[in-house]
């Protein structure tokens, strides 16, 4: 801004320069890789505590202490995953696995989708 006339000046450049902030600002907050609501499956033993043929699912994170009835991981030879079903996931962590079917026996957990 012209301080004597009071009109805007490079007005252009400001523009860039905002863009350049806001991608910057993108970057360092990760704001452009948040996980959209719909990219979310809620399970709940008691509720609704199985699906399958699930996709592109690869985070599960536990909100109580869960176990499953059903792990079945889409990376990992048939067969090799069965001792993962029978591990706990504790409240507040998460596991990083190509999730392809899931029954819970307790908890309750999110699983995320990529």
């Amino acid at each position: 801004m012209d301080l004597k006339t009071g009109h805007a000046k490079n007005v252009t450049l400001w523009g860039t320069v905002k863009q350049i902030l806001d991608n910057l600002t993108a970057l360092c907050c990760n704001t452009r890789a948040a996980i959209k609501p719909s990219q979310v499956m809620y399970l709940k033993f008691g509720g609704t505590a199985s699906a399958t043929g699930m996709k592109d699912f690869y985070a599960i994170q536990a909100i109580t202490d869960c176990t499953f009835t059903t792990l079945t991981v889409g990376n990992i030879a048939p067969g090799s995953d069965a001792g993962i079903a029978s591990t706990t996931l504790t409240a507040g962590h998460m596991w990083y696995l190509d999730i392809t079917a899931i029954t819970l026996a307790a908890g309750e957990c999110l699983i995320y989708k990529v």
